[in-house]
């Protein structure tokens, strides 16, 4: 049986934390995405791990207590040996992140040029590219799949740097083409406030709060659809089907697909976004130094000759 190491780790926090809640923010996630991770922990195994009474208090089975100790085991291996395969390539790559399905964000970056200040640094250095689902953006840096993270906003994650780059995008709206606003040459921030938007569940809470104009109005007046999709173009294909509006970026997102008929209005009265490397505050290597350098001087228009690294 192949465990899912991220249902697994969620089962751990809860138990550390018997609240919902307060694993749901250790985890930088929902609580409904902790109960759901949970229960598929739970159909997965065949057994019940928790106990839930009508007041919400949790409490372990028989099964949930046998397994706590090896699960603890398993995870911390799975760690150990994802450190010791990446141990060796630590001292000439370095992984670069960005949202799934957004690589046009690297186009803002002189990626090249970054390359040569870092093979400058040290020779053998190679920078890869990484698209990071939704789901695991609160996970790669402490996981050390990625070393800098490109971000629409700074991250609260504990042990790491969010540092604010030159690069602003512009929000739009996006809507099916039956949409009422489908028409419309565009659309304000108070229009969109007072309409259904869609929310995606799984990823960090401060990094959705863009596409569901926290800076427009407070989160308790948001009539939020939710959406699981790990993907930016999983979630374009969401929205055909939903009865909602969804806010994207202008230059960091990709386009709809041809065929999907949706429709991209520009938002009067938003605020640009600020893009952000985030990075582990305990990376000292000289070589992130001119990666670093590179982000923070935005990418001089071009014919097109050159083009990003892959």
């Amino acid at each position: 049986m192949d465990l899912d190491l991220t249902q697994v780790s969620a089962f751990l926090v809860l138990v550390e934390e018997r609240h919902v809640g307060c694993a749901a923010q250790r985890l930088h996630l929902t609580t409904s995405a902790v109960s759901k991770r949970v229960h598929g922990l739970e159909r997965q195994l065949g057994v019940s791990l928790l106990e839930r009474d009508p007041a919400g208090s949790l409490a372990l089975t028989g099964a949930g207590r046998r397994f706590v100790a090896p699960a603890t085991v398993a995870l911390q291996q799975a760690a150990q040996a994802a450190r010791a395969a990446r141990a060796s390539d630590a001292d000439h790559i370095v992984r670069l992140g960005f949202p799934a399905g957004c690589g046009c964000v690297l186009a803002q970056f002189d990626l090249p040029d970054a390359v040569r200040w870092m093979r400058a640094e040290q020779p053998r250095t190679e920078l890869v590219t990484t698209p990071v689902p939704f789901t695991d953006i609160n996970r790669v840096l402490p996981e050390h799949r990625v070393d800098v993270l490109i971000s629409s906003c700074p991250m609260r994650w504990p042990g790491t740097v969010s540092e604010p780059l030159p690069v602003t995008d512009t929000r739009f709206a996006l809507v099916r083409g039956n949409h009422p606003l489908a028409d419309a040459p565009s659309v304000t921030a108070d229009e969109l406030a007072g309409l259904p938007l869609m929310y995606n569940t799984l990823a960090p809470p401060e990094w959705t709060e863009p596409f569901w104009l926290a800076d427009v109005r407070p989160r308790r007046d948001a009539r939020l659809v939710p959406d699981e999709s790990d993907h930016a173009l999983a979630v374009l294909r969401r929205l055909v089907t939903a009865d909602a509006v969804l806010i994207g970026l202008g230059a960091s997102a990709p386009p709809p697909p041809v065929g999907l008929g949706i429709v991209r209005l520009p938002v009067q009265g938003l605020a640009a976004v600020h893009l952000h490397a985030v990075y582990r505050a305990d990376d000292h290597r000289a070589v992130l130094v001119p990666l670093l350098t590179a982000l923070s001087r935005p990418a001089l228009p071009t014919s097109g000759a050159r083009q990003s690294p892959r």
